[in-house]
């Protein structure tokens, strides 16, 4: 089952951008956050602005690539206070300055917003489906429907996390669980 207000969220990528701002949004009196980001200083600053807002909030710098510390810190905030929405923000793009892309550059694309989401979406999975609750939200891009020509691995990434979840969303509605893209 969704929960239409969700009181325990987990978000990654969270110390900028739309992470940032979904932070910011939720951040209110009665929502527990838990926040990553690799910027311990953005991320400090996010947490201040959710915590006037009077969310209670938790943080934690680490990779998204980093899945046994990714594995570790998930379990640690469900078992505190089970996870009722979990957002898969955390990405990167690649440069569109029209320079060629190299396979380290595009390496890492590919395992921030491939091995990110899946770092992030596995862990909490057994818990959602024990509770028959929870909703897991994969962030993609309009570039996921195209390829870009200025950025090759990032719209393959993206086609990755839609399809994806797609294939998510069918899998586990029967378990209660709502998964969008």
């Amino acid at each position: 089952m969704i929960i239409p207000k969700p009181t325990s969220i987990l978000i990654t990528g969270a110390s900028s951008g739309i992470g940032e701002a979904l932070a910011q949004r939720y951040a209110a009196t009665g929502i527990s956050l838990a926040l990553s980001g690799r910027d311990e200083t953005r991320l400090d600053r996010v947490a201040g602005h959710c915590r006037k807002s009077g969310a209670l909030v938790e943080t934690k710098v680490l990779d998204v690539t980093d899945q046994p510390a990714m594995e570790t810190w998930i379990q640690n905030v469900d078992s505190h206070r089970p996870l009722e929405l979990v957002i898969a923000n955390a990405g990167v793009s690649a440069d569109t300055s029209g320079l060629p892309e190299t396979a380290n550059r595009a390496q890492r694309v590919l395992d921030i917003n491939i091995g990110g989401v899946l770092n992030t979406v596995l862990p909490v999975l057994p818990y959602m489906v024990e509770r028959q609750a929870g909703q897991i939200a994969l962030m993609s891009s309009l570039a996921g429907f195209r390829g870009l020509p200025s950025a090759p691995a990032y719209s393959a990434s993206k086609a990755w996390v839609r399809s994806y979840a797609e294939g998510l969303r069918g899998r586990y509605a029967m378990e209660g669980i709502g998964i969008n893209v």
